[in-house]
């Protein structure tokens, strides 16, 4: 069980680390590159683009800041209870409420981490697709103008 817990830790850090590190790479290269390749269009507003992947990278850190924090809350306070109902079991290894009680624990635990999971890659797809449209949208309003 310790594994499962340390690999989803891992993984929600891992993922959060990666998809930050491919925004700023975004901002930092992809971008420039894109403003120097139109500069001579007035109909693209760059600024924009920028300022709207500025607030997407730093609404997508505040995001994987608080997923991450409640991940780490939420091992906490099981760990606590997990170590709590071993230490029932120490003293009387044949109660079996308290071995109920820690399959809950360990069950809960699973849970928690696989909601933390599904919830940080649904923001991440969110603030890639988001990060797609504000950098698409303006080529296409360039194409689509006369």
């Amino acid at each position: 069980m310790e594994n499962i817990k340390t690999a989803s830790k891992i993984y929600t850090i891992t993922i959060t680390l990666l998809v930050g590190l491919l925004l700023l790479l975004l901002y930092f290269i992809v971008l420039p590159q894109l403003a120097e390749t139109f500069r001579e269009s007035p109909e693209i507003q760059m600024a924009k683009i920028e300022d709207r992947i500025q607030s997407g990278i730093i609404g997508y850190f505040v995001f994987a800041l608080i997923i991450n924090f409640f991940a780490w809350k939420i091992e906490s306070k099981t760990k606590k209870e997990e170590i709590r109902i071993q230490t029932l079991l120490r003293i009387n290894s044949g109660d079996l409420a308290s071995r109920e009680k820690l399959k809950k624990v360990h069950k809960q635990k699973q849970t928690y981490f696989a909601l933390i999971e599904l919830v940080l890659l649904i923001g991440v797809g969110l603030v890639a697709g988001l990060m797609a449209i504000t950098i698409v949208q303006p080529l296409y309003s360039l194409t689509a103008s006369p």
